[in-house]
């Protein structure tokens, strides 16, 4: 289990996808500017790149609800995105450089890079956030469990699911 607590775990996972974002940013302008001098699959690699990073943009506007709040769909479907986005980023440089090496070192800027390495840094933080928040809960309803706890019945919160 991660060492952090959950306020810092919420804190980093804030700032590093503010970095994200503004990596996003950058990586997405570097693609407008490549994407008009070129036709067929490069083109399309760079429009690629381009939705997913406004895919990943949106999904941390959501997902940075999840985390501010607690609630664990949201951090359910950003740890999915996360996921998702860091294989296609990296599916998409191995099929480009398999394909045309000038084309790869255009694709993968420096903001390509950095923009992959932070989103699985992201992840990381995530996944630990929900698994603490996922276990806290867990203590939380055992705690009730066991302050309602009746010599006859069980738990009482339990009762109403069951009658």
């Amino acid at each position: 289990m991660c060492f952090l607590g959950i306020v810092l775990l919420k804190i980093h996972t804030i700032i590093i996808s503010i970095i994200i974002l503004v990596c996003n940013t950058m990586d997405i302008v570097k693609s407008i500017e490549n994407v008009g001098s070129y036709r067929g699959y490069a083109k399309s690699a760079f429009i690629i790149s381009m939705v997913l990073n406004s895919f990943l943009t949106f999904a941390i506007s959501f997902g940075s609800y999840g985390v501010i709040r607690h609630k664990k769909l949201p951090l359910k479907l950003f740890l999915f995105t996360l996921l998702a986005f860091f294989i296609c980023k990296l599916m998409l440089a191995e099929i480009v450089d398999g394909i045309n090496g000038k084309i790869y070192e255009l694709l993968t800027s420096p903001w390509y890079h950095l923009d992959t390495a932070l989103s699985l840094l992201c992840l990381i933080f995530v996944s630990a956030l929900y698994l603490r928040l996922t276990d806290e809960a867990d203590l939380r309803s055992q705690a009730i469990c066991l302050s309602d706890l009746d010599s006859t019945n069980g738990c009482r919160h339990l009762e109403s699911f069951t009658a």
